[in-house]
Protein backbone atom coordinates (compact mmCIF):
# COMPACT_ATOMS: atom_id res chain seq x y z
CA UNK A 1 0.00 0.00 0.00
CA UNK A 2 2.85 2.37 0.86
CA UNK A 3 4.61 1.54 -2.41
CA UNK A 4 1.40 2.27 -4.29
CA UNK A 5 0.87 5.80 -3.01
CA UNK A 6 4.55 6.62 -3.15
CA UNK A 7 4.52 5.48 -6.76
CA UNK A 8 1.55 7.76 -7.42
CA UNK A 9 3.44 10.70 -5.98
CA UNK A 10 6.44 9.87 -8.11
CA UNK A 11 4.35 10.27 -11.27
CA UNK A 12 2.74 13.60 -10.39
CA UNK A 13 5.09 15.90 -12.28
CA UNK A 14 5.05 13.69 -15.38
CA UNK A 15 1.25 13.45 -15.41
CA UNK A 16 0.86 17.21 -14.92
CA UNK A 17 3.37 17.95 -17.65
CA UNK A 18 1.69 15.63 -20.16
CA UNK A 19 -1.88 16.67 -19.39
CA UNK A 20 -3.67 18.78 -21.97
CA UNK A 21 -6.41 20.20 -19.74
CA UNK A 22 -6.16 22.22 -16.54
CA UNK A 23 -9.02 20.25 -14.99
CA UNK A 24 -6.99 17.04 -15.27
CA UNK A 25 -3.87 18.74 -13.91
CA UNK A 26 -5.97 20.01 -11.00
CA UNK A 27 -7.22 16.52 -10.22
CA UNK A 28 -3.70 15.09 -10.28
CA UNK A 29 -2.41 17.80 -7.96
CA UNK A 30 -5.30 17.44 -5.52
CA UNK A 31 -4.88 13.68 -5.44
CA UNK A 32 -1.21 14.16 -4.56
CA UNK A 33 -2.14 16.69 -1.88
CA UNK A 34 -4.61 14.24 -0.34
CA UNK A 35 -2.02 11.46 -0.27
CA UNK A 36 0.62 13.70 1.25
CA UNK A 37 -1.70 14.89 3.99
CA UNK A 38 -3.52 11.66 4.80
CA UNK A 39 -0.85 9.04 4.14
CA UNK A 40 2.44 10.85 4.62
CA UNK A 41 1.26 13.37 7.21
CA UNK A 42 3.05 16.13 5.31
CA UNK A 43 0.72 19.14 5.33
CA UNK A 44 3.29 21.68 4.06
CA UNK A 45 3.93 19.55 0.98
CA UNK A 46 0.18 19.07 0.53
CA UNK A 47 -0.25 22.82 0.71
CA UNK A 48 2.19 23.30 -2.16
CA UNK A 49 0.13 21.00 -4.40
CA UNK A 50 -3.14 22.67 -3.42
CA UNK A 51 -1.53 26.02 -4.18
CA UNK A 52 -0.58 24.80 -7.66
CA UNK A 53 -4.10 23.47 -8.26
CA UNK A 54 -5.63 26.76 -7.13
CA UNK A 55 -3.47 28.69 -9.59
CA UNK A 56 -4.86 26.57 -12.42
CA UNK A 57 -8.60 26.89 -11.84
CA UNK A 58 -9.13 29.38 -8.99
CA UNK A 59 -12.13 27.40 -7.72
CA UNK A 60 -13.69 28.33 -4.36
CA UNK A 61 -13.49 24.74 -3.07
CA UNK A 62 -9.72 24.68 -3.65
CA UNK A 63 -9.45 28.13 -2.13
CA UNK A 64 -11.04 26.74 1.04
CA UNK A 65 -8.50 23.92 1.10
CA UNK A 66 -5.64 26.37 0.69
CA UNK A 67 -6.87 28.43 3.62
CA UNK A 68 -7.52 25.36 5.77
CA UNK A 69 -3.97 24.17 5.27
CA UNK A 70 -2.67 27.67 5.98
CA UNK A 71 -4.52 27.59 9.30
CA UNK A 72 -3.22 24.16 10.19
CA UNK A 73 0.38 24.78 9.12
CA UNK A 74 0.38 28.45 10.16
CA UNK A 75 2.01 29.15 6.81
CA UNK A 76 0.10 32.17 5.58
CA UNK A 77 3.03 33.28 3.45
CA UNK A 78 2.55 30.27 1.18
CA UNK A 79 -1.19 30.95 1.15
CA UNK A 80 -0.64 34.56 0.10
CA UNK A 81 1.73 33.41 -2.61
CA UNK A 82 -0.93 30.96 -3.78
CA UNK A 83 -3.39 33.82 -4.14
CA UNK A 84 -0.81 35.85 -6.06
CA UNK A 85 -0.31 32.94 -8.47
CA UNK A 86 -4.06 32.59 -8.96
CA UNK A 87 -4.52 36.32 -9.50
CA UNK A 88 -1.78 36.43 -12.11
CA UNK A 89 -3.54 33.90 -14.33
CA UNK A 90 -7.11 35.11 -13.75
CA UNK A 91 -8.80 36.76 -16.74
CA UNK A 92 -12.27 36.91 -15.14
CA UNK A 93 -12.30 40.45 -13.73
CA UNK A 94 -14.98 39.76 -11.12
CA UNK A 95 -13.12 36.73 -9.77
CA UNK A 96 -9.83 38.60 -9.97
CA UNK A 97 -11.28 41.35 -7.75
CA UNK A 98 -12.51 38.75 -5.23
CA UNK A 99 -9.08 37.13 -5.09
CA UNK A 100 -7.33 40.48 -4.70
CA UNK A 101 -9.59 41.42 -1.80
CA UNK A 102 -8.84 38.13 -0.04
CA UNK A 103 -5.14 38.48 -0.81
CA UNK A 104 -5.12 41.94 0.73
CA UNK A 105 -6.88 40.68 3.85
CA UNK A 106 -4.32 37.91 4.32
CA UNK A 107 -1.45 40.36 3.94
CA UNK A 108 -3.04 42.81 6.35
CA UNK A 109 -4.45 40.49 9.01
CA UNK A 110 -2.25 37.39 8.89
CA UNK A 111 1.12 38.68 7.72
CA UNK A 112 0.84 42.19 9.21
CA UNK A 113 1.87 43.74 5.91
CA UNK A 114 -0.38 46.78 5.41
CA UNK A 115 1.84 48.17 2.65
CA UNK A 116 1.45 44.99 0.64
CA UNK A 117 -2.27 44.89 1.36
CA UNK A 118 -2.57 48.46 0.13
CA UNK A 119 -1.58 47.38 -3.37
CA UNK A 120 -4.12 44.57 -3.47
CA UNK A 121 -6.96 46.71 -2.16
CA UNK A 122 -6.12 49.50 -4.61
CA UNK A 123 -6.27 47.02 -7.48
CA UNK A 124 -9.76 45.96 -6.39
CA UNK A 125 -11.01 49.55 -6.49
CA UNK A 126 -9.66 49.89 -10.02
CA UNK A 127 -11.35 46.68 -11.19
CA UNK A 128 -14.60 47.29 -9.30
CA UNK A 129 -14.98 51.04 -8.76
CA UNK A 130 -18.14 50.65 -6.66
CA UNK A 131 -16.72 47.94 -4.34
CA UNK A 132 -17.20 49.70 -1.00
CA UNK A 133 -15.40 47.18 1.28
CA UNK A 134 -12.25 47.58 -0.81
CA UNK A 135 -12.31 51.37 -0.36
CA UNK A 136 -12.77 51.00 3.39
CA UNK A 137 -9.84 48.58 3.54
CA UNK A 138 -7.68 50.77 1.31
CA UNK A 139 -8.30 53.85 3.42
CA UNK A 140 -7.51 51.85 6.57
CA UNK A 141 -4.15 50.47 5.42
CA UNK A 142 -3.19 53.71 3.69
CA UNK A 143 -3.61 55.46 7.03
CA UNK A 144 -1.59 52.78 8.80
CA UNK A 145 1.25 53.32 6.33
CA UNK A 146 1.02 57.12 6.43
CA UNK A 147 -0.07 57.34 2.79
CA UNK A 148 -2.75 59.96 3.17
CA UNK A 149 -2.54 60.81 -0.52
CA UNK A 150 -3.72 57.27 -1.29
CA UNK A 151 -6.38 57.36 1.44
CA UNK A 152 -7.71 60.71 0.25
CA UNK A 153 -7.80 59.56 -3.36
CA UNK A 154 -9.76 56.46 -2.30
CA UNK A 155 -12.19 58.61 -0.32
CA UNK A 156 -12.91 60.82 -3.33
CA UNK A 157 -13.00 58.00 -5.88
CA UNK A 158 -15.47 56.02 -3.79
CA UNK A 159 -17.75 59.05 -3.61
CA UNK A 160 -17.49 59.62 -7.36
CA UNK A 161 -18.15 55.96 -8.21
CA UNK A 162 -21.21 55.70 -5.99
CA UNK A 163 -22.38 59.32 -6.35
CA UNK A 164 -22.57 59.46 -2.58
CA UNK A 165 -20.24 59.92 0.36
CA UNK A 166 -20.12 56.58 2.18
CA UNK A 167 -20.18 57.06 5.93
CA UNK A 168 -18.01 54.01 6.62
CA UNK A 169 -15.28 55.27 4.28
CA UNK A 170 -15.38 58.69 5.95
CA UNK A 171 -15.39 57.14 9.42
CA UNK A 172 -12.39 54.96 8.55
CA UNK A 173 -10.52 58.01 7.28
CA UNK A 174 -11.41 59.97 10.40
CA UNK A 175 -10.50 57.16 12.78
CA UNK A 176 -7.25 56.42 10.98
CA UNK A 177 -6.11 60.01 11.11
CA UNK A 178 -6.99 60.27 14.79
CA UNK A 179 -5.43 56.96 15.84
CA UNK A 180 -2.29 57.41 13.74
CA UNK A 181 -1.69 61.11 14.47
CA UNK A 182 -2.44 61.90 10.85
CA UNK A 183 -3.91 65.38 11.30
CA UNK A 184 -3.43 67.89 9.68
CA UNK A 185 -1.71 65.96 6.89
CA UNK A 186 -4.86 63.89 6.33
CA UNK A 187 -7.02 67.00 6.02
CA UNK A 188 -4.60 68.59 3.57
CA UNK A 189 -4.50 65.40 1.48
CA UNK A 190 -8.29 65.31 1.38
CA UNK A 191 -8.44 68.96 0.32
CA UNK A 192 -6.01 68.30 -2.52
CA UNK A 193 -7.89 65.20 -3.68
CA UNK A 194 -11.20 67.07 -3.65
CA UNK A 195 -9.67 69.96 -5.59
CA UNK A 196 -8.34 67.57 -8.26
CA UNK A 197 -11.66 65.75 -8.69
CA UNK A 198 -13.51 66.47 -11.92
CA UNK A 199 -16.36 63.93 -11.85
CA UNK A 200 -18.11 64.71 -8.57
CA UNK A 201 -21.74 65.73 -8.63
CA UNK A 202 -22.62 69.00 -6.92
CA UNK A 203 -24.29 67.31 -3.90
CA UNK A 204 -21.33 64.96 -3.37
CA UNK A 205 -18.83 67.79 -3.70
CA UNK A 206 -20.84 69.78 -1.16
CA UNK A 207 -20.86 66.87 1.30
CA UNK A 208 -17.12 66.31 0.96
CA UNK A 209 -16.33 69.98 1.45
CA UNK A 210 -18.59 70.09 4.49
CA UNK A 211 -16.75 67.15 5.99
CA UNK A 212 -13.43 68.75 5.14
CA UNK A 213 -14.49 71.87 6.98
CA UNK A 214 -15.26 69.78 10.06
CA UNK A 215 -11.82 68.19 9.91
CA UNK A 216 -10.08 71.55 9.73
CA UNK A 217 -12.16 72.96 12.58
CA UNK A 218 -11.46 69.94 14.76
Amino acid sequence: DSDEWQGTLGLVERRVHRAKEDAFRRDVLLEAARILEQRAGDRPAAQSYVRAAFALTREPAIEEELRRLAEETENWTACAEGYADAIEGCSDLTRRAELLLSHGAILEERLLDPAGARGSYAAVTELSPSELPAYVALVRVAGLTDRWDVAADALVRSAAARDAVASNVVDTYDTGATDNAGWPVAADAAAQAIARATSLSAPVLHDLKRKLGEWYRD
